[in-house]
């Protein structure tokens, strides 16, 4: 099931993803921590590399509300979902992005919508562990590698991201590629 990364993608995992994704490290291909993610019932705190905080998820709402960037949003306008086409919206830096699920139900991917055949980063799941690959052009872009984990930690952390009740579930493309993936086990 495992497929090789392309040379012009960066290879990122989350560790604790058993039995959850809330208290993680994420390390790249040389071993260095490049996220660190640490949560109580409350909240999830997310430090980059430098140790420093650059987001808090806090859970007491009725949804999660993200504090990023000097502001506070429900995660339903953090990553806003798309329901005709299924794609979760992300935006850095004034920059647009889309995640969507692959059409195999394997992967999600990271496109920016001026170019929608050029995936920037796709996540998987092998045997209960997140991979992130990011490609070397997003790496560069200042801040895009920490927003792509954290948009990743935000759809994998076992918390609905929208309200219920409108179209099949709010997940619904996501729920698909997990139970692909665990059937395929």
């Amino acid at each position: 099931m495992s497929s090789a990364p392309s040379p012009n993608f960066i290879t990122f995992k989350f560790s604790g993803t058993k039995p959850t994704i809330r208290d993680s490290k994420v390390t790249d291909p040389w071993g260095q921590t490049v996220l660190t993610i640490s949560s109580t019932k409350k909240e999830s705190t997310l430090h980059n590399m430098q140790g420093q905080t650059f987001a808090v998820v806090e859970w007491k709402h009725s949804l999660p509300h993200v504090l990023y960037g000097g502001t506070e949003v429900k995660s339903k306008d953090f990553l806003p979902l798309e329901r005709k086409s299924m794609i979760r919206g992300m935006t850095h830096a004034g920059q647009t992005y889309g995640w969507k699920g692959a059409s195999d139900g394997m992967s999600v991917g990271l496109y920016h919508p001026s170019d929608p055949q050029n995936r920037l980063a796709y996540w998987h799941n092998e045997d209960h562990v997140i991979f992130v690959e990011v490609s070397r052009q997003a790496c560069e872009t200042p801040g895009l590698l920490e927003m792509c984990l954290m948009a990743v930690f935000m759809m994998n952390c076992g918390s609905q991201l929208e309200e219920h009740g409108s179209g099949g579930g709010p997940n619904m493309w996501l729920v698909g590629a997990i139970s692909a993936l665990i059937n395929a086990a």
